[in-house]
């Protein structure tokens, strides 16, 4: 439940912040520039803070287990778990292609006059 959970506040920081600066005027090009840089940070520390959580519960050390009968050696590691059936080593790279879409919405749709 990490992802949608740490996207949902990254959500919640970029309308903040959104809301905070819309007010102002910049230019076509600096509003532009604005709701693209703002959408693309929090994007960011969103799909980098879910890769750095996915990194590190993966990153613990390996289990060995030995089968006595047949001498088979079998390893196992900590997995990160998935969320949508979709491992959570992924989920940076999706999370930043959504945050891609909530740029281009904001500057398509947004008010940018």
């Amino acid at each position: 439940m990490l992802v949608p959970l740490v996207n949902v506040i990254a959500f919640l920081l970029y309308a903040a912040a959104f809301s905070a600066l819309s007010g102002r005027h910049f230019g076509p090009v600096g509003n532009v520039a604005l709701v693209g840089t703002i959408a693309g940070l929090f994007g960011l520390l969103a799909a980098g803070s879910i890769h750095l959580v996915a990194k590190t519960i993966e990153s613990r050390p390996k289990r060995l287990l030995v089968d006595e009968a047949s001498g088979q050696r079998f390893t196992f590691g900590a997995s990160a778990g998935s969320f949508f059936f979709i491992p959570m080593r992924i989920w940076p790279a999706i999370t930043a292609a959504i945050w891609v879409l909530i740029a281009v919405a904001g500057i398509a749709g947004g008010d940018l006059r």
